[in-house]
């Protein structure tokens, strides 16, 4: 039997590629959701949840017009599970949240 793993950087991907967001946000959102991976407090997390999170803290920190359009709802909605759930990983990751985004994404205003 053959299976892929799923990675949350692609579901990552796949929801910003959905939102029709910049090359540059996607990215971030990619490199925090592997960020958000290697984290111990995130084990066994699904990859959906672990994307949703990264996106939201992304698009929290972004200062572009867009990103602002899009609420917690829609991108819970999109990678497939609740806001709550989303929430409740951003505050298990709140303290780190500085080493999870990516140093190219907090040097440059958004």
């Amino acid at each position: 039997m053959y299976q892929t793993r799923l990675f949350a950087s692609k579901v990552a991907e796949q929801a910003c590629n959905l939102f029709d967001l910049p090359v540059d946000i996607v990215q971030a959102c990619k490199t925090t959701s592997d960020n958000l991976s290697s984290l111990q407090v995130t084990e066994g997390k699904k990859p959906q949840t672990i994307a949703g999170a990264a996106i939201y803290m992304v698009l929290q920190e972004s200062r572009a017009i867009k990103t602002k359009e899009i609420s917690i709802e829609d991108i819970a909605r999109v990678v497939e599970i609740k806001p709550a759930t989303i929430l409740e990983t951003c505050r298990a990751t709140q303290k780190l949240k500085a080493h999870l985004l990516p140093e190219f994404w907090q040097s440059q205003v958004r």
